[in-house]
């Protein structure tokens, strides 16, 4: 059964796209090159594009806005300096494992704050990527954010928007944003981004179906209006999103269906993986499909991109699983449940080429 369920300040840019609306978030450079790549030319290529749930990448100082004080040294998890920069490390090497090349474009959820997402880009292994990040605080009470690595010389930041799902909801959800970023691409198009970290299903799923309606309607809002100017226009949607791709909130609100369905105007990528019961996250030895990549067919229409293969992959080696003796099979290990464990995350990645025609 499927279970219910951005560098340092000194570096903040002063002449990025701003956001829209109030408090609209942080956009940074990874070095002392500030400005995005506007007046250079990006480098023509396939874009390799990944989203992964880090699960709980904290910091280990206390935050008095946000309840962290089980990720924290004398905390429940005992949560010290070494524990998080290996953390660090274990994000790094996923990165750099994706392909040839680190990620153009990678969505991150579950960070704590700002600082976590520096320390991040400027790991040894990744620093050469020059990742600038798009993140704001949210309002997750237990201070989990999302947020978004870009390399400038492939992509140029042209707007960025934190949507508040409670634009759709009769009360306060303190759950987090979608980030919107339109992204500039080497042919002069426009690629736009969506990075989701739906509500989770932790007390049922019928008993919060309707946060994650709140997080489709307000996805769906912003989709009608780009479309709008652009029928045609490049989406790429990835995130975690506490639904199945069969869903309500998924399959009916945003609409986005199977590649098989040739009406459809967003392809969900991971339906037709769900269905052979394949996933990013396991519950009680199943396999559930939460994590996915949605496109509009303009990225599939073989013109300027393409979907490679029309593929979305997941990221599933070995060094990322450990074997359940009571489900006898392998399964993520994660780096901090209940105790620690030293693994990577309780969800696996995902990542997606889009090839240049």
């Amino acid at each position: 059964m499927k279970f219910f369920k951005i560098i340092s300040a000194a570096f903040l840019v002063s002449c990025a796209p701003q956001g829209q609306g109030k408090d609209a978030g942080k956009v940074s450079a990874s070095n002392s090159s500030s400005e995005d790549n506007n007046n250079q030319d990006l480098i023509m290529s396939d874009l390799l594009t990944a989203f992964w749930n880090v699960e709980n990448l904290f910091d280990f100082e206390d935050d008095a806005k946000t309840r962290d004080n089980d990720f924290l040294p004398d905390g429940k998890y005992n949560w010290t300096e070494s524990k998080y920069y290996q953390k660090l490390d274990r994000i790094a090497q996923v990165m750099n494992d994706f392909g040839d090349e680190l990620p153009h474009l990678m969505g991150l959820v579950e960070v704590e704050n700002f600082k976590v997402l520096e320390d991040l880009v400027k790991h040894d292994d990744i620093r050469k990527a020059g990742y600038k990040i798009l993140h704001k605080e949210s309002k997750d009470q237990r201070g989990i954010d999302v947020a978004v690595l870009y390399n400038p010389n492939y992509l140029s930041l042209i707007e960025f928007e934190f949507l508040d799902i409670d634009s759709h909801s009769d009360k306060s959800l303190f759950s987090r944003d979608i980030l919107y970023a339109g992204f500039k691409q080497a042919d002069g198009s426009v690629l736009h981004s969506f990075t989701n970290h739906w509500p989770s299903r932790r007390n049922g799923w019928k008993e919060t179906e309707h946060k994650r309606l709140a997080a489709a309607k307000t996805l769906k809002s912003k989709l009608n209006d780009i479309k709008l100017t652009n029928p045609d226009a490049q989406i790429l949607i990835s995130g975690d999103f506490n639904d199945y791709p069969d869903n309500k909130s998924l399959f009916e609100v945003i609409g986005a269906k199977s590649i098989k369905d040739k009406s459809a105007d967003l392809i969900n990528l991971a339906f037709e993986l769900d269905k052979d019961n394949l996933g990013t996250i396991t519950y009680d030895g199943d396999w559930g499909m939460f994590d996915m990549f949605i496109v509009s067919k303009s990225l599939l229409n073989k013109t300027s991109w393409d979907v490679k293969k029309s593929e979305m992959k997941i990221f599933k080696e070995d060094y990322l699983l450990y074997y359940d003796k009571k489900h006898q099979q392998n399964q993520p290990s994660r780096f901090q449940g209940n105790r620690f464990y030293g693994g990577y995350s309780d969800h696996l990645a995902i990542y997606l080429h889009l090839e240049k025609k």
